[in-house]
């Protein structure tokens, strides 16, 4: 919510100098009153102020002004040709209420397709997103049509504005005029230097920082203390007080909370608890600050993850990643072998200073006593397994014979024996006969016969944990990042050596999971939602410019969006994931109302050409050449508009920035790279485009 808050206030203060005086202030006033409409439809609609509402809210609040600016723009023209205050604001707002209705949509409509092809995570975490982009614009195009025109009546006098804009607008508008001649003497040479600037931005796609979910901003991290199987809860209890001691000791921890043999609730919906045994341990560790929060895991990780013979003390960063960073799968049906090509991978895995505590899901084999009766003496006795395993489980394990209620509360009565077995006392265990039972409900006595006359016994090593992926036998090998470190590049190093270092046993076939499975299960969903929301827009441009041509230059010119938004996620050092997507998303949203306002303007002069000296096919030359000063006017005209609406969206992410959430900085290092970026692209490309493309 102050993030908010200050980012309506800056886009308030942007417009103060940006803008005539009374021009601002019937600006200013759209975006609280469009904010808080906004906030009670959604109330009404029932959707919370969340930390995705208001990121949303604050993505948006730049766009809300823009029809503003656009019908205030419009009036301002009329007020300069010598219109009536009120004939000039209905005229003008008029004149942008189907561009701008059209803007309005494409934008709104690009994000909601996202709702129909993302799941799980990703949906949750966007599930509000696009309703709370549509229900602010929508407001707003009915504030700019509807209160803006009463307000710019009631502020905005003919004698008491001027209608050329302030200094800052009327330099920019000067230097503009200088580049669109420029641009226009040099149409080709505009054209392939943007195609080729897009093309060597994208060069930097490789270079950026892959991670679908970033980590919590959180002032705690969590603690797992992990003991070979077969430990005590003694063991983990000593480890737990030791660690607990450490951690108490520096004065950037507030508190610790433990959970010995038993793990947390879940906290965070992110956050996967461990299974819980009597081999491990956990810390919820809450800090001074997210800062200290990093400091700690940083400086503990090295010092305590391996300090304690055969256990592992793990510390881990809070994150919005459901699944482990690095893992990879082993199926087969050979438990052997497929235990060979685990350690064939994790002796490399070790090796590298990119990864801590590798290893696999299965325990180390323990001690077992195998019992395989004897068919034909168990037969000749009567003894089958279901008896032979009464027995045996008799003898070792703990046996239930009854309950006893305490009010409403079952407590069962169990027969325990603390005597320690070894292997001969389980060769000695008595099996009773199927004669002896008879006998002994006769006679009250009943004798058994050593297991071993009618049962090979033999002490064994096995597994005693083998997991199933898809019915398969599967061993995963699992991985965690160092500080610092990304999926992508170590991913690369690891399958290298999977392909060149790993020989498989036969039967044996792997699999990449984690973070890579997640992201490659991520991206058609996203590219998925984007294609339904280009071929939506496709047609809306369609029917509005009722020109294939046009529509295709609306489409291709969404590409502009590249080199700002890829260069600013790179100077920043930001990860390219779910949130910089939605950043993206967001710009091609604003490149569309832009080139839809720039396009309309042309379109109108053209048709106004059409009406007094008829079509191309009067006079081809004449028609080309008011095509290209309609393209030049349009790029002219709609340039201040475009820069004032493109430095308020810019300038509202400012905070996402500067407060620099690990969640939302990307979103706002896209949108505002992006949006000055792709400004200077569509303002010197476009004209010359449409110019070109409408050339009979």
């Amino acid at each position: 919510m102050r993030d908010l808050l200050i980012s309506m206030a800056v886009i308030i203060l942007v417009m103060m100098i940006l803008f005539p005086f009374r021009s601002a202030i019937v600006a200013a006033i759209t975006v609280p009153l469009s904010t808080f409409i906004s906030v009670a439809i959604m109330y009404m609609a029932g959707l919370e102020l969340n930390i995705v509402t208001l990121a949303a809210m604050i993505v948006v609040l730049g766009m809300v002004v823009d029809n503003a600016i656009v019908v205030i723009d419009g009036y301002l023209e009329y007020l300069g040709k010598g219109y009536e205050p009120k004939r000039a604001a209905i005229d003008s707002a008029k004149q942008y209420f189907m561009p701008m209705m059209l803007a309005t949509l494409c934008i709104s409509v690009i994000f909601f397709p996202l709702l129909l092809t993302m799941r799980g995570a990703f949906l949750d975490a966007i599930g509000v997103f696009p309703w709370t982009i549509a229900i602010n614009l929508m407001v707003s195009l009915l504030l700019a049509v509807t209160v803006i025109p009463f307000l710019e009546v009631l502020i905005i006098k003919p004698n008491k504005v001027s209608t050329n804009g302030n200094v800052i607008t009327r330099g920019v508008q000067r230097l503009y005029n200088r580049v669109l001649d420029f641009t226009f003497s040099h149409p080709w040479f505009t054209i392939i230097g943007g195609i080729v600037i897009i093309l060597i931005s994208s060069l930097i796609i490789p270079s950026l920082k892959v991670r679908m979910f970033p980590y919590a901003d959180r002032d705690q991290f969590a603690v797992e203390i992990f003991l070979p199987e077969g430990k005590s809860l003694d063991d983990s209890r000593a480890i737990a007080d030791s660690v607990r001691q450490v951690l108490m000791q520096d004065k950037d921890v507030k508190c610790v909370t433990s959970f010995i043999g038993c793990s947390s609730p879940r906290f965070m919906t992110a956050y996967a608890p461990q299974m819980a045994g009597k081999n491990f341990a956990q810390f919820i560790v809450n800090t001074k600050s997210q800062e200290a929060t990093i400091d700690l895991i940083n400086k503990y990780q090295p010092q305590l993850s391996e300090h304690y013979p055969g256990a592992y003390v793990r510390f881990k960063r809070i994150d919005y990643l459901e699944v482990p960073e690095l893992e990879y799968r082993f199926y087969g049906e050979d438990i052997d072998s497929l235990h060979v090509a685990a350690e064939r991978l994790m002796s490399r895995m070790r090796d590298m200073p990119e990864l801590e505590w590798v290893h696999a899901d299965y325990f180390e084999p323990s001690p077992y006593i195998n019992v395989t009766l004897d068919p034909v003496a168990s037969a000749q006795l009567g003894i089958s397994r279901s008896t032979a395993s009464l027995a045996i489980s008799a003898a070792t394990s703990d046996l239930r014979v009854g309950q006893i209620w305490e009010g409403n509360t079952e407590v069962p009565i169990v027969v325990k024996d603390d005597a320690v077995l070894n292997y001969t006392n389980v060769k000695d265990i008595g099996v009773a006969t199927a004669s002896s039972i008879l006998d002994g409900s006769i006679s009250g006595k009943n004798t058994t016969v050593p297991l071993r006359q009618v049962a090979e016994v033999s002490p064994k090593w096995g597994e005693t944990r083998i997991l199933h992926r898809g019915g398969e036998r599967c061993l995963t090998v699992t991985a965690q990042l160092a500080s610092g470190v990304y999926a992508s590049p170590v991913e690369r190093k690891v399958a290298d050596i999977m392909e060149n270092e790993t020989e498989l046993p036969e039967g044996v076939r792997t699999e990449v999971g984690g973070e890579i499975e997640y992201v490659n299960d991520a991206f058609p969903q996203i590219f998925g939602g984007v294609g339904i929301a280009m071929i939506i827009v496709f047609f809306f441009l369609l029917f509005n410019f009722k020109k294939f041509g046009v529509t295709t230059v609306c489409m291709a010119a969404l590409a502009l969006m590249l080199p700002g938004s890829l260069i600013g996620l790179k100077l920043m050092d930001n990860t390219l994931g779910l949130t910089s997507v939605m950043g993206v998303i967001t710009l091609m949203g604003i490149i569309m109302r832009n080139e839809i306002l720039i396009f309309e303007h042309a379109i109108d002069l053209i048709k106004k050409y059409v009406e007094e000296h008829g079509d191309w096919t009067v006079d081809r030359k004449a028609y080309n050449a008011a095509v290209k000063q309609a393209a030049y006017d349009a790029g002219k005209r709609r340039m201040v508009p475009i820069f004032l609406t493109t430095a308020t969206t810019a300038v509202g992410v400012v905070p996402m920035i500067i407060a620099q959430s690990s969640f939302w900085m990307p979103v706002g290092v896209t949108i505002f790279a992006g949006g000055i970026g792709s400004l200077i692209m569509v303002v010197t490309m476009l004209p010359v485009v449409y110019w070109k493309v409408s050339t009979k």
